[in-house]
């Protein structure tokens, strides 16, 4: 029988409280959020849109309690501890090793001009995502970071996901999408 050579990562009591201190903080949202387990350990979930394409891709929040570099040297304090909150979409297709390419190129594309950057596909399968990464005091959470980010991820999915879905599925080239995407200026 084959071993695990991952074994499942559990989430401290410290991380824990983050997780719901988030969770509080998107329920104003008025979309369903709630606390799961899974291999990487607990998380937050939840739809970004209650119906339509971007509801088939929920938005999962991860925290990671970590220490940083403390490039101050001469403070001489000890390097800080932090807590990344790590926000990840997997986007519901594969990209057609056909359209690999072209798909690479529109994420790449987006992340060069929308404020947020994240798009990627995940090679050995296939698969694309959306993941970004706030790194965070562990004194404080900011409620209006937390959902400026959130409705940034939501904003990204509500413009690009079936442009990407269709470039990955080969409906549409990285061309076509961006005319569609850019018009053409007039004068």
């Amino acid at each position: 029988m084959p071993q695990n050579k991952n074994p499942p990562k559990t989430t401290s009591e410290e991380e824990k409280v983050y997780l719901l201190k988030i969770k509080e903080y998107l329920a104003t949202t008025g979309l369903p959020v709630e606390i799961a387990e899974n291999e990487s350990g607990a998380a937050i979930i939840m739809p970004l849109a209650p119906t339509g394409p971007t509801a088939e891709a929920p938005l999962m929040i991860q925290i990671k309690k970590q220490v940083v570099a403390n490039l101050d040297l001469e403070s001489g304090q000890e390097s800080p501890t932090m807590i990344s909150a790590i926000f990840m979409v997997h986007l519901p297709f594969t990209v057609k090793a056909s359209a690999l390419a072209d798909t690479v190129l529109l994420m790449n594309f987006i992340n060069s001009t929308f404020p947020v950057t994240g798009f990627d596909v995940e090679m050995g399968e296939l698969k694309p995502k959306f993941k970004y990464t706030l790194l965070n005091s562990v004194d404080h959470i900011d409620k209006t970071v937390i959902l400026s980010v959130v409705g940034i991820i939501m904003y990204a999915m509500d413009l690009f996901l079936t442009h990407i879905r269709n470039v990955a599925e080969g409906k549409s080239k990285f061309q076509d999408t961006i005319q569609q995407l850019i018009p053409p200026q007039e004068g």
